[in-house]
């Protein structure tokens, strides 16, 4: 998990309230963590949300960077369901990813 309360890695087993409290507080580095996965090497970034608001703006960073880094939505609006899960695994294979 990268954070985007300090822009980089981040050890899950430390997200407490006060993690979460600077998260509504602090700045978000969106922009900082996904340089950082990139220049760390991720080929995969998977977008896990509710409704995946991220994956076009991200893909134009990555794009940017001349990163060749797969985005991979998840959930959808109305579309919770084994066929968007199976749609998921579908991109991340169709860009060449192991799934």
């Amino acid at each position: 998990v990268y954070s985007t309360v300090t822009g980089g890695p981040h050890d899950t087993t430390r997200m407490d309230a006060g993690y979460w409290y600077r998260n509504l507080r602090d700045p978000v580095r969106f922009h900082t963590a996904l340089t950082t996965m990139l220049t760390d090497g991720h080929d995969i970034l998977v977008e896990v949300s509710t409704h995946p608001v991220l994956a076009l703006g991200t893909a134009e960073t990555i794009t940017d960077t001349g990163h060749d880094t797969a985005v991979v939505p998840t959930l959808q609006r109305d579309q919770g369901d084994i066929r968007r899960l199976v749609t998921s695994i579908a991109l991340a294979h169709t860009a060449a990813r192991p799934v």
